[in-house]
């Protein structure tokens, strides 16, 4: 069975075996992933934030969000050939369990091959959202409800390009760090 280094930053960090037959798709896959994440973080930069980079992925956990340094938000990246509307919702209850305990909120930016970024978002969090940017109301992140009756429960979600989120993004942060400016002056 043979092996492959799976290298972050210029260090080994584990290694990928697997039949003969696989190897090449998951290659390409793990290529495609890591590329995605980097095109993100690319729009990110342009839209203004600067702190968007890779995480590390190696880590799990409640950090295990594919690209950090947008507060608030957990990030899923998804850069797949065709992607259709049950992934779009199987990629979202997935950064949702993943950001469970974080208080961010939890989305996926993806893109199909040679199309422009979109954001999936569950729809409470998106009309929270948009809500705090239009009216300054307090955001509300926690969830009240036991952790498998929520997971276990239908997803509604919204979707929306990329451009169309970043400026709804940009002005819910400045909103956020001058209530919390505020609090701490």
């Amino acid at each position: 069975m043979p092996c492959l280094p799976i290298v972050e930053n210029n260090r080994i960090t584990g290694f990928a075996c697997m039949e003969d037959k696989y190897m090449d798709k998951k290659i390409n896959s793990n290529q495609k992933g890591k590329r995605g994440e980097r095109e993100f973080v690319a729009l990110c930069k342009e839209y203004g934030f600067d702190e968007a980079k890779r995480s590390q992925q190696y880590a799990g956990g409640v950090d295990s969000a594919d690209v950090v340094g947008l507060p608030y938000v957990h990030i899923e990246v998804k850069l797949w050939d065709r992607i259709t509307v049950e992934d779009v919702r199987t990629f979202l209850k997935q950064a949702i369990k993943d950001s469970y305990n974080s208080n961010n909120i939890p989305i996926v930016a993806y893109k199909q091959k040679y199309g422009k970024w979109f954001i999936a978002m569950q729809l409470k969090d998106l009309a929270d959202m948009y809500s705090f940017v239009v009216m300054y109301d307090n955001m509300k992140t926690h969830i009240d409800k036991d952790y498998e009756e929520y997971f276990s429960r239908e997803t509604y979600y919204a979707t929306i390009p990329a451009d169309d989120w970043f400026m709804l993004y940009r002005e819910f942060y400045s909103g956020m760090k001058m209530l919390e400016d505020k609090g701490n002056g």
